[in-house]
């Protein structure tokens, strides 16, 4: 198998670029601001995974100390409402919801969904344009620029590292000019092949940042299995350490 334009990134040196069969390395560039680009919303969900027994959770319950439900944000009465609301009317309810985050064009459609086989279509907020970068990012660092965004520890309790949004902004803008630089634009494909670093978490940012498609590819997976991935998905680059 032989990809045109595969680049491996390398957090320790250099970026290494190889356009079939010349190697150019290049530095990594300074924290230049990287302007967010524009992108529709889409949303995942995720299912709960039984344990060995074949439970979804465990039967056994704990009081809530007192001292906790002081300080909560939802109680049982109001999560039952809440949750009343957005069925009753869902329309209504999201549009709500969506105004908890900054949007560049707010969406006008909320729900536009089909469930008629074979047109089966779920559509949310499909007219409205963000950026998640800039949600997870930029619009913090005004008020809690200062304050810790990523908590990262490693294998010895001793090493481990916070990271405050001012840092995280320079960090992951500068890999979004790397990705820029090498050519990755609004819609391309990139694979992330990396281990529980910090970096991962800058390079999935810094995509989303600029418009890519990450592609997270599991640390464990043999070459076979990476280039699998990279060719389904026609990644332009992958991302991985030395």
């Amino acid at each position: 198998m032989i990809y045109k334009k595969i680049a491996l990134i390398s957090f320790r040196v250099s970026v290494i670029k190889i356009v079939i069969g010349k190697v150019v390395c290049t530095k990594l560039h300074r924290p230049f601001p990287v302007t967010p680009a524009k992108a529709s919303w889409c949303a995942e969900v995720t299912f709960p995974t039984p344990n060995t027994k074949g439970n979804y959770m465990s039967e056994k319950t704990y009081a809530v100390p007192a001292a906790w439900k002081k300080r909560a944000h939802v109680t049982a009465e109001l999560y039952k409402k809440t949750y009343a609301a957005s069925i009753n009317n869902p329309d209504k309810f999201w549009a709500k919801e969506a105004k908890r985050l900054d949007w560049f064009k707010f969406p006008k459609r909320i729900k536009n969904t089909s469930f008629a086989y074979p047109n089966v279509s779920i559509k949310w907020f499909e007219d409205g344009l963000l950026n998640v970068s800039y949600n997870c990012i930029d619009r913090h660092l005004k008020k809690r620029g200062n304050q810790t965004a990523l908590i990262w520890e490693g294998d010895n309790p001793y090493d481990d590292k916070k990271v405050t949004y001012t840092e995280l902004h320079a960090e992951v803008c500068r890999f979004a000019n790397v990705l820029k630089k090498m050519g990755v634009k609004k819609g391309d494909r990139v694979t992330i092949y990396l281990p529980m670093i910090l970096e991962a978490a800058y390079a999935m940012l810094a995509c989303t940042r600029i418009g890519a498609v990450h592609s997270i590819v599991f640390g464990g997976f043999s070459p076979d299995s990476i280039a699998g991935r990279m060719d389904d998905a026609d990644s332009l680059i992958i991302i991985t350490a030395d």
